[in-house]
């Protein structure tokens, strides 16, 4: 029977096959079940992998509003793991997907403070001991996109 590993598997495929709508709509049901069947907690769980494969879904998208999305996903991954469920920490590849998400955005005159909001989020938070917040390389390249976008000097 599927589990887990099972799902993310076939999220990641819809991701890579840039259907994000699809890869979100499997993280759902995957949720629905951790939640309604008490017996198939432990084999069918979401996780940072399953929520970091829609993430990449969308951010790499270009689907209108995807950055939105992205911003809401990791928003509710936060939430979940400030409530105790530390199989959703967000991680560096978490906040990126975001990042890269609204570097790519076109329409939002708030795209560039959204990214520099979400790098500041990773130094502050690595700067305070969490390594799995430290921005990497992806990261500060998607904020030069966005501020060369945006006109800034």
């Amino acid at each position: 029977s599927p589990n887990t590993v099972t799902f993310n598997t076939v999220i990641d495929a819809y991701a890579k096959s840039k259907q994000p709508e699809e890869a979100e709509e499997l993280l759902k049901q995957m949720m629905l079940l951790s939640r309604t069947d008490p017996y198939r907690e432990e084999i069918i769980k979401a996780d940072t992998i399953s929520f970091n494969s829609v993430l990449a879904a969308w951010s790499g998208s270009k689907k209108r509003g995807s950055a939105q999305r992205c911003s809401q996903l990791l928003g509710h991954m936060i939430k979940l793991y400030n409530a105790g469920n530390n199989d959703v920490k967000p991680d560096a590849y978490s906040y990126t997907a975001a990042i890269s998400a609204w570097s790519a955005e076109n329409q939002d005159p708030n795209a560039l403070d959204k990214c520099l909001e979400l790098l500041h989020k990773m130094e502050n938070s690595c700067a305070l001991g969490d390594e799995d917040l430290c921005p990497n390389t992806i990261a500060y390249t998607s904020v030069i996109t966005a501020l060369a976008r945006s006109g800034h000097d």
